[in-house]
C-alpha cells in the first residue's frame, strides 16, 4: 500500500514543484490544498483497508459456521456419525461438499474416534475445545495458521434425539486481504490520482483568483506596503479619509483624528465633508480646492474617487484648515518680498559697481571715497550700534534685514538711542517673535511709506522679567473705533494697499501662545504697537 502511495505523489508532485518557489502565494496555496486532500486520501486508504480486512474476516466466519452448522444437520453426516464409519460413497459425498463450499478440510468426531479426516497431520481444534463440544454443544469459531496459511475453523455439535453423537469441524482458508487489495488497487489508486489532479486544478484556479484579487501582490509584500501607507499618511500634514462605496469610512490619519475627532471606523464623518464625498462618488469626478466649513472651522479640502476597471470602489478626501494654508501664503509672500528686496540690491550695487569702475578708468579716486562713505557709514554705524545693544541674533537679524527693506520702500528706520536688549531667546521664542515683530514692522512700513516724513521708530528693553518693544510708524493713525477689530482674522483698515487682514491675527495668535500681549494707542507721529514678551 505505501509503495502504490509513494508511487502517487512521485509522479504528481516531481514535474509540477520543480521549478515552482514556495515562496509565492500560488505555490504555498496548491502544495498545502494538495498536501491536505494527499493526507485525508491516505487516512481514507488506512481505514479502507482496515474495513475491508474486518468484512474478509466476519464473512469468513459466518461462512464456516454456516457450513458446519449444515453439515451438522445433514442426514447423510447423522449417518456417518450413528454407523461410526465411512465407505467410498461417503468420502465422495464430502469431496463433492469441500468442492462446492471450498471447504480446505473437513473433521468428524465422536467422543470415542475421529470417524472422518483428510489430513491426521494437523491439529484443527484442541481437546477442551472438543469436550465443551461433546459435553456442552457449544459452537464456536476461531483462526488459526496451517503451513503460514491462515484459516477460518467452525466447530458444531451433531445432534440426535436430543443427543450429542459428535462434532463437525470444518476449516477454510481465509481469503488473503492483500489479494483482494490488489485486485482493487488499479481503480482505487486511479480514482485516487484523479482525485488529486482535480484537487491540483482547482487549487491553481482559486490560487490565481486570490493572486488577482491582491493585484499580484504577496503576503510580505501586502504588509510592507500596508506599513508603508501608515507612515505615510500619517507623515502627511493634511487630514486625509477614505470611504467606500456604501459612504462607510475605510481609513483615517492622525490629523484627521485630531481635526474631526475620530478615533475609529465607525465614527460617523462630519455631514459637510460626506456629503461633499459623496457627491464626488456619485458624479465619478475630482473636487478640488473646495472650502467647507465644519463646527466653524474653515477647511480647503480635495476629493478624488476610487477608480477600478470603470467602477467607482469609494472616495479619498485631503483636507488643511484655511488659517494654515493661509499662514504659509503670508510666508511664502514675505519671503517673495525678501528675494525681490536682494534682487533690487543687487541691481543698486551692480550701478554702483559700475559707477565705481568708471571713476577707476579715469582715476577719480576722491569721488570713490566720497561714494563709499556716503553710502556705507551710515549704514555701518547703524549695524554696529545694533550689534553692540542687541544680544539676541535672532532679534538683530530681524532689525537689519527690516531696516534694508525698509530703505527699498523709502522708508528710514530710527532706532532709538537708549535700546538695549541683553537677553537671548530660545528657539521658540525667537521663531515666534521674527512672525510677530515681521508683520508690526512691515504692516508699519506699509503705513509709512504713503506718509509725508516716511520714518518709523523702533525701541526695545528688557526689564525684569519682561522684553519691551515699541513699533512707532509716520503714518495716519488709528481710527479709535478700529483698534478693537485690528486684530480679528480678515479684518484691514488697509485694503487699499493691498493687506488680506491675517498678519495682526497672527501676531496675536503668536503672542498667546507664548503668554505675551500687544496693545494699540496714537502718538503725534501716527500708530504705536507696544509688544510684551515674558522672558521665563
Amino acid at each position: 500500500m505505501k509503495k502504490y502511495l509513494l508511487k502517487i505523489l512521485h509522479l504528481t508532485f516531481k514535474k509540477f514543484f520543480q521549478n515552482i518557489r514556495l515562496k509565492s502565494l500560488s505555490a504555498k496555496l496548491i502544495f498545502t490544498t494538495s498536501a491536505l486532500v494527499i493526507f485525508a486520501l491516505f487516512l481514507s486508504f488506512i481505514n479502507f483497508g482496515k474495513v475491508i480486512k474486518e468484512i474478509l474476516q466476519t464473512e469468513g466466519t459466518k461462512k464456516a459456521l454456516s457450513v458446519s452448522i449444515t453439515l451438522s444437520n445433514t442426514p447423510d453426516i447423522i449417518t456417518i456419525f450413528k454407523t461410526e464409519r465411512t465407505d467410498g460413497e461417503t468420502e465422495k459425498m464430502l469431496d463433492s461438499i469441500k468442492l462446492k463450499t471450498g471447504i480446505k478440510f473437513i473433521l468428524l468426531k465422536t467422543p470415542k474416534k475421529t470417524i472422518y479426516f483428510d489430513n491426521d497431520d494437523i491439529i484443527l481444534t484442541t481437546e477442551d475445545e472438543d469436550l465443551l463440544t461433546y459435553k456442552y454443544g457449544k459452537y464456536f469459531t476461531k483462526s488459526i495458521y496451517i503451513d503460514n496459511k491462515r484459516y477460518t475453523i467452525a466447530q458444531t455439535p451433531v445432534y440426535f434425539e436430543n443427543s450429542i453423537l459428535g462434532l463437525v469441524s470444518v476449516a477454510f482458508e481465509e481469503q488473503s486481504f492483500k489479494t483482494v487489495l490488489s485486485n482493487y488497487s488499479k481503480k482505487l489508486f486511479s480514482f485516487i490520482y484523479l482525485i488529486i489532479m482535480i484537487t491540483i486544478i482547482v487549487a491553481i484556479i482559486v490560487s490565481f483568483k486570490i493572486k488577482h484579487s491582491l493585484l499580484g501582490f504577496e503576503p510580505k509584500e501586502l504588509s510592507f506596503l500596508f506599513l508603508e501607507k501608515d507612515a505615510i499618511i500619517n507623515s502627511a500634514r493634511e487630514a486625509i479619509l477614505a470611504i467606500d462605496i456604501n459612504k462607510n469610512l475605510r481609513l483615517f490619519n492622525s490629523v484627521a483624528q485630531s481635526y474631526f475627532n475620530i478615533n475609529n471606523l465607525k465614527k460617523a464623518l462630519p455631514i459637510e465633508l460626506k456629503n461633499i464625498m459623496e457627491t464626488s462618488i456619485s458624479q465619478n469626478t475630482n473636487i478640488y480646492d473646495k472650502e467647507i466649513i465644519i463646527n466653524k472651522e474653515a477647511y480647503i479640502c480635495n476629493i478624488s474617487p476610487i477608480i477600478k476597471n470603470n467602477l467607482t470602489l469609494g472616495a479619498v478626501a485631503t483636507c488643511r484648515k484655511k488659517d494654515e494654508i493661509d499662514k504659509l501664503v503670508i510666508e511664502l509672500t514675505k519671503v517673495k518680498k525678501y528675494s525681490e528686496t536682494l534682487r533690487q540690491k543687487k541691481h543698486e550695487f551692480s550701478n554702483l559697481l559700475h559707477l565705481i569702475y568708471g571713476y577707476v578708468q579715469t582715476k577719480n579716486y576722491e569721488s570713490i571715497k566720497n561714494i563709499l562713505f556716503e553710502t556705507g557709514e551710515y549704514d555701518n554705524n547703524i549695524i554696529q550700534n545694533l550689534r553692540n545693544k542687541i544680544n539676541d541674533p535672532t532679534l538683530l537679524a530681524v532689525f537689519i534685514g527690516k531696516y534694508y527693506y525698509a530703505l527699498e520702500n523709502g522708508v528710514r528706520i530710527i532706532f532709538d538711542e537708549d535700546c538695549y536688549i541683553s537677553s537671548t531667546l530660545n528657539e521658540n521664542m525667537s521663531q515666534k517673535l521674527s512672525t510677530i515683530l515681521g508683520n508690526i514692522i512691515n504692516n508699519a512700513i506699509d503705513e509709512a511709506k504713503h506718509s509725508t516724513e516716511k520714518k518709523i521708530w523702533i525701541s526695545g528693553t528688557d526689564v525684569g522679567n519682561e522684553l519691551i518693544i515699541e513699533v512707532e510708524d509716520s503714518g495716519r493713525g488709528i481710527n479709535e473705533s478700529d483698534i478693537e477689530k485690528l486684530f480679528q482674522k480678515g479684518y484691514t483698515t488697509k485694503k487699499q494697499y493691498g493687506n488680506i487682514g491675517y498678519g495682526l491675527y497672527l501676531v496675536k495668535t503668536e503672542l498667546e501662545e507664548i503668554g505675551g500681549s500687544i496693545s494699540v494707542s496714537n502718538t503725534k507721529n501716527g500708530a504705536l504697537f507696544t509688544v510684551y514678551l515674558p522672558l521665563k
